[in-house]
């Protein structure tokens, strides 16, 4: 009897252990139900608890903990959206029935088939189905009024006042559409000069602010006209300037000064419109997008005039009022000049982000011999010549020193510098050596053509300013010696005009690099080798991001001095290394474990790209690749692995790496934590098996106690011994047992200690959450 009392106090701490371990499991899955992350968004719903939920993902996580928490719980629904509020009104309860009733009328789907009936309210409805819809609901609205009958098929026949009305209201919605259209072909040019509307919104420019009235007046005829409150923007409590007009040319462009442009002013496309406005010039301009294009070019012109800006509404001098909005050209035209402009636009881009490079070596200098000597120490027979080869130079090398003029005459001479020299063809020299009587004339003709070829000297588009002798600043290199050639021919006898400093006169600011300069075919060529290398490169690097290495911290120290976790991560950068620096040091093991520790110094791995050099055994694991799909199993080293493709390349590196280890093989599918979890539960199952077998073995030594004693109902479960075998089931309780036999003494243990608790039963196959694919 004391071994018996034994066993059964045993036995009751087994099953209080299990009751723990079920009462941790219902933790997590309460825990599991607050994993649900719910936005921040109010739209309340009542429950059948009569508890108003903030939201329906709200009412989800209670709904979750519910069952959960209480599986006999009635399950909690929602009884409508909104706050639960108070027993409606008689009321407002018969206005409920009435509105069902009605959505009742259109449960039964129609079909889209046309086929019209006139009824016999004058209206006319697509089919017969659609009718009878709308009879149901009248008869529910309204029981006295007459029944719906139908009069006839097809269309009603519209009186003259309604086909009227229909063309008054198509030709309006048709010149609403052209109007709009209209407004929207304004194309306002990129530029920031805020004004302040009359609807307290900011707008960049005039021509914006138009673009916008125009449409407010097409929607809105009856509403109040968008006009110009105050110059600047919105806001400002003093009169602020309203800063320059800015042009927002391409990035190529604005690498240089930034510099408006007279032809962006005028692309600008302004709407045949009349509504009246008078500039601050004492102008009347027929709308607001014409006097935004006149102030464009205004500023371009004369940067430092006064802006010009809107004065009045109307015409100047006038008190009439603005006439509305007049559209007055075809839409086919507006289109085709919508897509002129668009070309003219595209050319002229094409046309500035052509390389300079051509530019530089289109600059065509005059055959005059006055000599300067360059920062380079080589001698140019004159200014425009240097100012070729620095345009080059600045393109080829744009980080060298920039070229520019060192002292007049040649290089290491102190003589004064000849007068210039006219180089011409040997032809007309010998004309002029036969026909002397006609020198004076030849002079003449030679001055004439001095000036023409001086004035035929094509300059690039470069700010690169230089401050002249005569005081006068100059964009560049280049246009000073246009100007130095036309006054050496004009005036010989003058003071010659070379570079006093760089930069601006009077100004200590850096002078900016020189911007392009390279022949188109060079550049071309230079760029396609750039592009092959850059693709080789490219793919040499991809074939070394190709390799997939293992989550696997097997740490070793590369001879770069960082610690990297194994083989396979060292062996990838080295390769990249070597892609992207090959005159580098290559990157080899300097020691094994993190960067620090004295172990000895294993093979080097060579990481060099597949066309150079063999691949080491380590880098050939992980070679194939591995697919992105969960299925953890268990190791023998205790680590869990993402599926069976990753544990086979970690013990292939493994038993690689270190011949003498252990073979890595794996423990049991799933994470190594479940198998920790089922250890435990193995244990417990082993240990209630054997308390049935001792106590069957006690009933079968005393059978005549046991005939005199009740039998233990849960004894009485236990006596079936199951199997470890595992072959999981998600039972009706929503836990994984091992096996049906296990589930079913679960089963039969509850109906002894609750008989009124449900029996458990099997929902599926597997594991819960996780059920195990049926093949038909």
């Amino acid at each position: 009897m004391a071994t018996r009392s034994f066993l059964l106090c045993t036995f009751s701490l087994l099953v209080a252990g299990s009751a723990a371990m079920v009462l941790r499991e219902e933790l997590l899955a309460v825990a599991d139900c607050y994993r649900m992350g719910c936005p921040r968004i109010y739209d309340p719903v009542c429950g059948s608890d009569g508890k108003s939920y903030p939201s329906p993902c709200r009412f989800r996580q209670a709904a979750c903990i519910v069952s959960v928490t209480d599986p006999k719980a009635e399950e909690l629904t929602i009884v409508h959206k909104g706050e639960c509020n108070p027993e409606p009104t008689i009321a407002e309860e018969q206005q409920q029935a009435q509105i069902s009733d009605v959505d009742t009328c259109y449960d039964a789907p129609c079909t889209f088939i046309y086929m019209p009936v006139c009824a016999s309210d004058g209206k006319t409805y697509p089919n017969e189905c659609v009718f009878g819809q709308a009879v149901c609901a009248h008869s529910v609205t309204d029981a006295s009024a007459p029944k719906l009958t139908v009069v006839s098929q097809g269309q009603c026949p519209e009186t003259e006042d309604e086909s009227a009305k229909k063309e008054e209201q198509q030709e309006q919605q048709e010149e609403e559409v052209v109007d709009i259209t209209t407004c929207y072909s304004i194309a306002c040019p990129r530029m920031y000069a805020p004004v302040c509307g009359s609807d307290r919104k900011t707008y960049s420019n005039i021509c914006v602010l138009a673009k916008a009235a125009c449409v407010v007046s097409v929607e809105d005829p009856a509403g109040p006209e968008l006009t110009i409150d105050h110059k600047g923007e919105c806001g400002s409590t003093s009169e602020e300037p309203i800063p320059q007009l800015i042009e927002t040319k391409p990035k190529k462009e604005q690498k240089g000064e930034e510099v408006l442009d007279i032809e962006t002013c005028q692309s600008t496309i302004c709407p045949r419109l009349y509504l009246p406005v008078c500039g601050s010039d004492g102008k009347t301009y027929p709308n607001l997008c014409l006097l935004a294009k006149a102030a464009c070019i205004a500023s371009v012109e004369n940067p430092s005039a006064p802006e010009l800006t809107v004065d009045s509404k109307g015409e100047c001098g006038s008190s009439d009022p603005v006439p509305q909005l007049i559209e007055t050209k075809p839409k086919k035209e507006q289109k085709e000049e919508v897509k002129e402009v668009s070309k003219k636009g595209e050319q002229q881009q094409q046309q500035e982000d052509v390389v300079d490079i051509e530019t530089c070596q289109s600059t065509i200098c005059p055959r005059l011999y006055l000599p300067v000597c360059g920062s380079d120490g080589k001698t140019y027979p004159n200014l425009c010549l240097l100012a070729k080869a620095a345009c080059i130079a600045s393109v080829e090398n744009p980080s060298a020193p920039e070229l520019t003029v060192d002292s007049k005459g040649e290089c290491g001479s102190s003589d004064p510098v000849p007068q210039l020299i006219e180089t011409k063809p040997k032809k007309e020299q010998k004309e002029e050596v036969k026909e002397v009587a006609k020198k004076e004339e030849q002079q003449q003709q030679e001055e004439v053509l001095d000036i023409e070829t001086c004035q035929s000297t094509i300059c690039p588009r470069l700010y690169l300013p230089v401050c002249g002798s005569d005081g006068k600043t100059y964009p560049n290199l280049c246009l000073l010696a246009k100007a130095a050639c036309i006054a050496s021919v004009e005036n010989p006898s003058a003071p010659e005009l070379t570079v006093d400093s760089k930069g601006e006169c009077g100004s200590s600011d850096p002078v900016p690099q020189l911007i392009e300069t390279k022949p188109k075919k060079e550049h071309e060529e230079e760029v396609k080798e750039v592009d092959k290398k850059e693709q080789q490169q490219q793919q040499d690097i991809t074939m070394c991001n190709s390799i997939i290495c293992p989550r696997l911290y097997l740490p070793m120290c590369g001879s770069d001095g960082k610690t990297y976790p194994n083989f396979c991560l060292l062996s990838k950068a080295a390769c990249i290394a070597s892609v992207e620096n090959p005159a580098g040091p290559e990157l080899t093991i300097a020691s094994k474990g993190e960067c620090g520790s004295s172990d000895p110094v294993p093979q080097l791995i060579i990481s060099k790209p597949k066309q150079q050099e063999e691949e080491e055994p380590v880098t050939s694991c992980f070679k194939p690749g591995c697919p992105r799909i969960y299925l953890p199993v268990c190791g023998s080293d205790g680590k869990t692995y993402s599926n069976t493709c990753l544990f086979q390349q970690a013990a292939c590196a493994s038993q690689t790496a270190d011949p003498s280890a252990p073979e890595l093989t794996i423990v049991s599918k799933g994470t190594c934590d479940e198998q920790e979890e089922q250890q435990q539960r193995n244990k417990l199952q082993k240990a209630i098996d054997d308390v049935a077998h001792l106590l069957r073995q006690i009933e079968e030594e005393e059978p005549g106690q046991q005939q005199d004693q009740t039998e233990d109902p849960v004894l009485v479960c236990l006596e079936k011994v199951c199997g470890r075998k595992y072959l999981p089931v998600c039972a009706s309780d929503g836990k994984t047992y091992h096996n049906t036999c296990l589930m079913d003494q679960a089963s039969c243990v509850l109906s002894a200690v609750q008989p009124d608790a449900p029996a458990i039963t099997a929902e599926y196959i597997g594991e819960c959450g996780n059920p195990w694919p049926i093949t038909s």
